[in-house]
């Protein structure tokens, strides 16, 4: 791409903007998006998405795991995976704000987002390819961590594009859909490497062709306004590095956003990331269907069968309400609070049928809440400018909570005599104090 060069800059980029263009307006990539889109441009962008959670959910559930047992012994394998996701965990928080970041400031023909999706795919594609030949756990270590870079830079992209391309009125519409590429990609990834292709060589490479043909296609066919070339100001260290911090004095929605995205993340992993303990010594679950339900693994596949369903139906029904009453924070509230409610139940209704009844309950809140806080999210974003650093910025709070959730559900169930109860009330009352801190959002309702 000859005709493509790139500009970062940092903070204060309204002033330098203003004082270089003084009277001029915006240009085409920068104005706020007045035309609909329509249901080819949602669907591609959620096949987009899958394919890009379908590179990665399936590898670090299933053909990640099958590596480790090959180069160590039993008693290593959990220390041994748990490196590999931990350093691909720690990449991922900075690799999609910076991706974002650069995103913004690249001007080219073919636009700001498109060059990045072309190029990062092609580069997680490659690592995808190392980790199918990986010799030895420490390759594995470092080609995840780069997966995990490049992957974030095709994420950041792909984000950016909703603010980039869909008008307020639609957002809970489209969001709801790209919410679903998550939890589809989950179910369809594991149904295609774990009983299908269940080689690892050829799951890899399979994961490797679609993820290039679908971004290919939406690369190829969607348009993407070109920012004009020197339209940014130079490139300077120091302030492109301080336009990583969002002042909340200065931004305060943006702010409690982003607080209440990592409270309702941290509070729903915390309360799901002991599953399979939950399952077998909370609920009395073995390896083999008894009277209590059926075995572990089968109760685990109904249960995220049962919460992906719901979630789905949420997702689409919670963010075209939305979009219909133009109102987002009583979504956001209702949603979390049925999170909350489903996790407590967990804790004080040790029987599979409430289990089940649990996971249709938490399964339609999340959804119901990751469509409209998407939605919530890209309209009280700092700057039009930055639109792809700001919300790489917003994917912190999913990244960190994620992180650490397991963390702490693992102290509270060690420093409460094994109470799963325990675990389950934490978890409900740090995403009800997520619930509560929409309220002083202002800008929107």
């Amino acid at each position: 791409m000859a005709e493509s060069s790139f500009t970062p800059m940092g903070t204060g980029v309204e002033a330098e903007i203003a004082a270089a263009q003084a009277g001029g307006a915006l240009p085409a990539a920068l104005q706020a998006p007045t035309r609909a889109v329509g249901i080819g441009f949602t669907a591609m962008l959620c096949l987009a998405n899958v394919a890009l959670w379908l590179s990665m959910q399936p590898v670090a559930l299933i053909l990640l795991p099958r590596q480790v047992e090959t180069f160590v012994s039993k008693a290593q394998i959990a220390d041994a995976l748990g490196l590999i996701l931990g350093v691909g965990a720690f990449v991922s928080i900075f690799s999609n704000a910076l991706a974002g970041a650069f995103s913004d400031r690249t001007t080219s023909r073919f636009g700001r987002r498109r060059p990045w999706l072309l190029l990062c795919s092609l580069l997680t594609a490659a690592t995808l390819a190392l980790l199918a030949n990986a010799p030895a756990i420490y390759v594995l270590v470092i080609g995840w961590g780069l997966y995990q870079l490049f992957a974030n830079g095709v994420l950041a992209a792909l984000v950016a594009i909703v603010p980039d391309r869909v008008p307020e009125a639609q957002r809970g519409s489209v969001s709801a859909f790209v919410g679903l590429a998550l939890p589809l990609a989950q179910v369809v990834g594991s149904v295609l490497i774990a009983l299908v292709v269940t080689e690892t060589h050829a799951g890899y490479y399979l994961l490797i062709a679609q993820l290039l043909i679908i971004i290919g296609i939406f690369v190829f066919t969607q348009p993407d306004a070109p920012l004009p070339k020197g339209y940014m100001p130079p490139f300077k260290l120091w302030p492109f590095i301080k336009s990583f911090w969002i002042d909340p004095r200065r931004y305060p929605d943006f702010g409690w956003v982003w607080i209440t995205r990592f409270l309702v993340i941290f509070g729903y992993s915390a309360g799901t990331s002991l599953l399979y303990l939950y399952l077998q010594f909370a609920i009395h679950l073995t390896n083999n269907a008894s009277k209590n339900g059926p075995s572990i693994g089968l109760g685990i596949v109904e249960v995220q069968l049962i919460a992906v369903g719901l979630l789905v139906v949420s997702s689409i029904i919670g963010g075209m309400l939305s979009d219909r009453f133009k109102r987002r924070k009583p979504f956001v509230m209702v949603s979390t609070a049925l999170i909350a409610i489903a996790l407590l139940s967990l804790g004080f209704f040790y029987a599979w049928p409430f289990v089940l009844a649990a996971a249709g309950v938490l399964g339609f809140g999340f959804g119901a809440y990751l469509a409209v806080d998407i939605a919530l999210v890209t309209q009280v974003l700092p700057s039009a400018h930055d639109r792809g650093k700001d919300m790489g910025i917003f994917n912190i709070a999913n990244a960190l909570p994620q992180s650490f959730a397991p963390i702490a559900a693992a102290f509270f169930l060690d420093h409460f005599n094994n109470s799963f109860a325990a675990v389950f009330i934490f978890a409900a009352a740090v995403t009800l104090l997520g619930a509560l801190l929409v309220q002083p959002i202002k800008s929107v309702r």
